[in-house]
């Protein structure tokens, strides 16, 4: 877990951990504490070079916690914007990505019609209504080399 990937990382530490943004360190309060304390009981610097906070301080440290807050909340926000877009795409037809189904094929970011796979499901439908089960509409398919 995180205490094993710290525990390889301070390994190599020098004299602290240098990130590009606080932000980046972690997307959650407790992650985010946790790397800040482990530093610290270890005498290491935390440096971020965009954010330039000193955690060693009251208001550093305060400062710290708030922006772990914010990118918490900034990673839920933009999890549920994408979570809710695929929703709306599904719900309109759209193509989320994944497998596509049988009949279709994916182009891009679409879906379009398979001709071969149609031809198929088109047989399906038609043996379905004479047939006895899904087994015997196996085989009849099987047997026409489907």
């Amino acid at each position: 877990g995180l205490q094993t990937a710290l525990n390889l990382v301070y390994a190599n530490l020098a004299d602290g951990l240098i990130v590009h943004k606080l932000d980046r360190l972690a997307r959650n309060v407790l992650d985010s504490e946790t790397i800040r304390l482990d530093l610290k009981k270890r005498d290491k610097q935390l440096v971020s070079i965009i954010d330039p906070v000193d955690t060693s301080s009251d208001s550093g440290k305060m400062t710290f916690q708030i922006l772990s807050s914010v990118a918490e909340f900034e990673k839920d926000r933009i999890k549920k914007r994408c979570t809710e877009g695929r929703e709306r795409k599904r719900k309109n037809g759209g193509y989320i990505g994944g497998r596509p189904p049988y009949g279709y094929q994916a182009t891009g970011r679409n879906l379009v019609v398979n001709e071969k796979e149609q031809e198929i499901i088109r047989l399906i439908r038609e043996f379905k209504a004479t047939c006895k089960n899904l087994a015997e509409v196996a085989h009849k398919l099987n047997s026409q080399g489907y």
